[in-house]
């Protein structure tokens, strides 16, 4: 979202205001990525893991786009890159998934007592431009802007008391990623 979508949100609201807004924008947007373990925008991420624990690795983030590479120290300690013949990726289920290929039954040895042996190196996202993002999600990136912009403290003091205003959160609820153990 840019300054001038959040004025056109905002109403009245001149360009002086526009440093701030592109802190409210960035502000709201992490928040929202951060609540519902989402890119929004096209971007590269990395997961890290000790080991292969199970024949099935769950990327903790989505949407994904794609699996760059799946890199692992050996047990010598060499960075090695796994061929992408060893393994599939499933990036129609929420949350993606990488699992052994048919026919492979065990994922490599690691260097033992090594943190983050693993390294899995992937892109997510719903596109590049913010045209890509789901209206639902914009809507509730705007409704809190909106928010924080006209109550820019935590509490607001009037007659009465009241908590800032969280809706936004409940907008986002059905775009969230959920794990299950």
């Amino acid at each position: 979202m840019t300054p001038a979508q959040a004025r056109e949100h905002l109403r009245g609201v001149s360009t002086d205001d526009d440093t701030y807004l592109t802190g409210l924008i960035a502000a709201v947007t992490a928040e929202a990525e951060a609540f519902t373990q989402r890119g929004f925008i096209t971007q590269t991420w990395k997961h890290y893991q000790d080991f292969f624990y199970e024949p099935i690795i769950e990327i903790p983030i989505g949407p994904i786009q794609s699996i760059t590479s799946v890199k692992y120290y050996d047990e010598n300690g060499t960075l090695q890159t796994l061929s992408g013949s060893l393994y599939q990726a499933d990036l129609a289920s929420e949350p993606s998934r990488i699992l052994l290929a048919p026919g492979v039954s065990t994922w490599p040895s690691t260097q033992a007592d090594r943190v983050n042996s693993v390294e899995i190196e992937f892109v997510v996202g719903y596109g590049s431009a913010a045209t890509d993002v789901p209206p639902g999600i914009i809507q509730a990136c705007k409704l809190a802007i909106g928010t924080l912009f006209n109550q820019r403290e935590d509490i607001a003091v009037g007659t009465i008391s009241s908590k800032l205003d969280r809706s936004f959160e409940m907008m986002l609820y059905p775009y969230r990623l959920f794990r299950f153990p």
